[in-house]
């Protein structure tokens, strides 16, 4: 089995979404429209230069990147980035939409898989040392977890969100009965709770992925003293009372994108959107579910543009936001608007603005 250092080393990333990135991510001046982006950070670095040479850039959003991308290969036909060493990319998880405040005063919120597991925000500290993500090599979207000891022992793919919290443990959670492949089952949103010393060690990382591929399933683990609890979706908006493992009651506040309302209801990223956030209040016992009205009936382009992650400044009580291709926003009081755009995407509409 390959160490984290010959994942990285030997990894490669799918040639869209590095042209993605790149394109979502130009440094100042560098781009055309996205020098936007990165503006206040560069200007602090003094437009300092890396050991190569290449300015060193820092982005929002979805990331940035660590070279210029005029040092990697270009298709000769369409101009693009081809496929390129992960080591070369980096995603920046940085808190900077939220307000002044509220920076570095705790860790940023966690956002989806595989895009900001690979920011170095994600890396997991522990009493025994780091735990690092590390993206597999050959399957797109999974992501695999390593102990300080190098060691794998968790594997997650697409759209998984993972959060580190106190005592060493991670509280992870993703949609489930929606989308293809199992859009046949009951919607929901399911937890896991692990303690990460109890996690048990992989002997091969590749084929725990192949084999997550190959059940259909989003998360995959032996040992960590797993705390399962699971939500059904198909609630209507407003404040519920809900039941919870009592490990669950001393969790904080979680806020979670997903969808709401019945099944025939759900988003089909086409003409029809139905996201909201699911506010846990587990030490309450409660559930508050807030339509996203402003996206929802935004008539964005649903395949191109979605809400990533949200979280609630604990001093004013407001809820933030960030989303791919959309910006970094504040909600108003009711939660299903938006009140004040922080920072928004060049290539979103000015309608959306």
């Amino acid at each position: 089995m390959l160490s984290p250092t010959e994942w990285t080393a030997r990894g490669r990333i799918c040639p869209r979404l590095l042209c993605a990135v790149l394109r979502d991510a130009s440094p100042p001046g560098a781009d055309g429209p996205r020098a936007a982006r990165g503006r206040s950070t560069s200007a602090r670095e003094g437009g300092s230069r890396n050991q190569t040479g290449h300015a060193r850039t820092t982005g929002f959003g979805i990331g940035h990147r660590k070279e210029r991308d005029d040092a990697l290969p270009r298709n000769a036909n369409s101009g693009c980035p081809v496929a390129a060493p992960i080591s070369m990319l980096t995603f920046n998880s940085m808190p900077l939409w939220l307000p002044p405040t509220q920076r570095n005063r705790r860790p940023p919120p966690p956002g989806p898989s595989p895009w900001y597991l690979s920011s170095p925000a994600a890396q997991i500290h522990a009493a025994d040392g780091a735990w690092t993500w590390i993206n597999d090599p050959k399957l797109s979207g999974v992501c695999h977890l390593f102990s300080p000891h190098d060691q794998a022992v968790l594997t997650v793919d697409f759209y998984c969100y993972v959060e580190q919290l106190q005592g060493d443990r991670l509280l992870i959670w993703r949609e489930e009965g929606r989308q293809p492949p199992n859009a046949s089952l009951n919607p929901k949103i399911a937890f896991d709770l692990l303690t990460l010393a109890a996690l048990a060690p992989v002997q091969n990382a590749e084929l725990a992925g192949t084999e997550l591929k190959a059940n259909k399933q989003r998360l995959r683990y032996e040992g960590g003293h797993p705390i399962r609890y699971e939500l059904l979706t198909s609630v209507e908006p407003g404040i519920h009372a809900i039941a919870t493992p009592p490990e669950f009651e001393e969790l904080p506040e979680t806020l979670v994108l997903a969808d709401f309302g019945p099944s025939q209801v759900s988003s089909n990223y086409w003409d029809r959107m139905s996201r909201a956030i699911f506010v846990f209040n587990f030490s309450a016992r409660q559930l508050e579910v807030i339509p996203q009205d402003w996206f929802n009936g935004g008539g964005y382009d649903y395949g191109y543009q979605w809400i990533t992650r949200v979280d609630r400044d604990p001093t004013t009580g407001r809820i933030f936001g960030e989303g791919i291709r959309l910006g970094r926003f504040r909600l108003d009081a009711s939660g299903r608007h938006v009140e004040k755009w922080l920072h928004t995407d060049p290539f979103s509409r000015s309608s959306y603005e």
